[in-house]
């Protein structure tokens, strides 16, 4: 239920949820990077994406250990 990539651990759901929306954003929208992980950190925080049922993701636990290194554009 948890993945540890050994720095941060994360929820393998919300995970998920936030890679699909972010490759989304990047595909079907034609964001670059930074506006995609802003994209998908603000619905997380707003409630927009969420589980079905109440559990929702608004904690940082889910989105904040995402972050652009690199070539972030």
């Amino acid at each position: 239920d948890y993945s540890n990539s050994g720095l941060i651990v994360s929820h393998d759901d919300s995970t998920a949820a936030f890679m699909q929306r972010f490759y989304a954003g990047r595909g079907e929208k034609k964001l670059n990077k930074a506006e995609a992980l802003r994209e998908v950190q603000l619905a997380m925080i707003d409630g927009r994406l969420r589980p079905a049922g109440t559990r929702d993701w608004r904690a940082p636990f889910h989105w904040a250990p995402f972050v652009l290194m690199g070539n972030w554009r």
